[in-house]
């Protein structure tokens, strides 16, 4: 091909020139890139989809946990500052704590339990979502131990 100018310099046959075979290899060797840079798209959508995945189960692992958490630290604040309401617990095996002033979502159930062992008391905060057909529940059991010294109880932490 030659470019029509002014100066016919420039339009100089050289024999650089593609032959016609090297065109049809260009375009294969073109599409195995296209194709390439088409897998390593769809590797990084797959890889997003599986990391906003693993976030809402860590988020929902979260809220699980801060809300058995939330009603095990209220449930202690509620027999430390009033002891009597702990009696109850030693002649029983279990005894539910009822807790309130906490906002829960409604796919939500939270509840506390005492299990009474020699002198302390296990407040026993369990959480878990309510999934209408699931056919597994997610949920999340803490353990806060109270020690009762004469009539007061004293919170000791949380239990392994």
């Amino acid at each position: 091909m030659c470019i029509r100018c002014r100066r016919q310099s420039i339009c100089r046959q050289t024999g650089n020139e593609p032959r016609a075979g090297e065109a049809g290899a260009v375009t294969v060797v073109m599409l195995c890139l296209m194709l390439v840079v088409v897998l390593f798209a769809l590797a990084m959508l797959h890889t997003i989809h599986t990391m906003q995945a693993a976030d809402e189960e860590y988020q929902q692992e979260t809220q699980l946990r801060l809300a058995a958490e939330g009603v095990t630290e209220q449930a202690a604040q509620l027999i430390t500052a009033h002891p009597e309401q702990a009696e109850v617990c030693w002649g029983h095996k279990r005894t539910e704590i009822k807790t309130a002033g906490f906002c829960y979502p409604d796919n939500m159930a939270v509840q506390v339990t005492a299990v009474p062992r020699q002198d302390k008391l296990y407040l026993l905060g369990f959480a878990r979502y309510k999934e209408a057909g699931a056919r597994w529940e997610r949920h999340r059991l803490v353990k806060g131990v109270l020690r009762k010294e004469g009539t007061s109880y004293v919170w000791l932490g949380w239990a392994p």
